[in-house]
């Protein structure tokens, strides 16, 4: 499976966007409790995650070097119908950072004969050195049992972004001098820093079919997600770097400081197994991009996303 996620797929573009297009919500979520003693502990390895690439920069190291991602997802318990969770990224990225808490959240269930409803409250719990959380997501999600094989999952969310980010553009090289030949024979790449921060909304959608194959609910599934995102953008600050081997040299620093506005979106049709045994569950899955549009001209669409989600419960 390794050697599967790390070289049969292509890396999506690097960090040119002010949010990430795969963050661990909404892409396994149902309104069913998915464990069934006082705590559960995810792993889900993905591919492909941000990598480093000469045409788009730096924006994370993958995992292993590989464009691999890897997230771990932690649930607690804390009455019949209430779940406290968090979700880890240990993906890296260019601050060097091998492991933080992307999501802290609760969930609240209600549950009728046919149909399963669930409210659930996420928080990015990072600094940024304003008031409140960064990012607050809030979504509202239902189960309902179609007939005595199919299970339709629906789910409708808003999020309140308020972040930072690096945005990276390739800068076109000076003309060789003569003896640039001898000096180096492919000269490292050089890019154009800006930093701007996000202030906007997103709005989320998945409606998933699962068709069950067993009384422990093991089930294929397909579905489609989708995701409208509107900011207003905002530089603070510009500097050019040349990168060396991963690493980043600075260059003259320029500020600058303008504003404006950012819409995009993306729907994914999504498809997997999901295995379920009562101590565990197994799903690999596979996302495919079949709609993209953004305001950002250089903003390039994701390309194909495939992964394996482990739950010991």
């Amino acid at each position: 499976m390794l050697l599967l996620l790390g070289t049969g797929l292509s890396d999506p573009a690097a960090a040119q966007a002010p949010a990430q297009l795969n963050d661990g919500l909404y892409q396994s979520e149902t309104a069913r409790r998915s464990f069934f003693d006082g705590y559960a502990v995810g792993t889900e390895l993905f591919c492909c995650a941000r990598t480093l690439n000469q045409e788009s920069g730096p924006a994370s190291s993958g995992l292993f070097g590989l464009p691999l991602g890897l997230r771990f997802h932690l649930n607690y318990a804390l009455g019949d119908r209430l779940d406290l969770g968090a979700v880890l990224n240990a993906s890296g990225s260019t601050t060097g950072r091998t492991l933080a808490v992307d999501w802290i959240l609760l969930k609240f269930y209600q549950a009728s004969e046919n149909d399963s409803y669930a409210f659930r409250l996420a928080v990015d719990p990072s600094v940024d050195g304003m008031l409140g959380f960064p990012q607050i997501d809030v979504a509202l999600l239902t189960s309902s049992l179609l007939s005595p094989f199919v299970v339709a999952n629906y789910a409708i969310g808003l999020r309140r972004v308020r972040t930072g980010y690096e945005r990276w553009t390739p800068l076109e090289e000076a003309e060789a001098q003569p003896n640039a030949a001898l000096i180096a024979a492919d000269p490292p790449p050089r890019f154009e820093i800006t930093y701007q921060q996000a202030f906007g909304w997103e709005l989320h959608l998945l409606m998933s079919y699962a068709l069950l194959l067993n009384p422990a609910r093991s089930n294929v599934f397909v579905g489609l997600t989708g995701t409208a995102r509107y900011y207003n953008l905002m530089e603070s600050a510009r500097e050019t770097r040349t990168v060396t081997e991963g690493a980043g040299k600075r260059g003259a620093e320029e500020a600058t400081v303008w504003e404006r506005t950012y819409n995009g979106g993306i729907v994914w049709a999504q498809g997997g197994l999901e295995y379920n045994r009562p101590s565990y569950q197994l799903s690999p899955f596979v996302g495919l991009p079949l709609l993209f549009w953004s305001s950002e001209t250089e903003e390039a669409a994701p390309r194909v996303q495939a992964g394996l989600r482990l739950t010991l419960r």
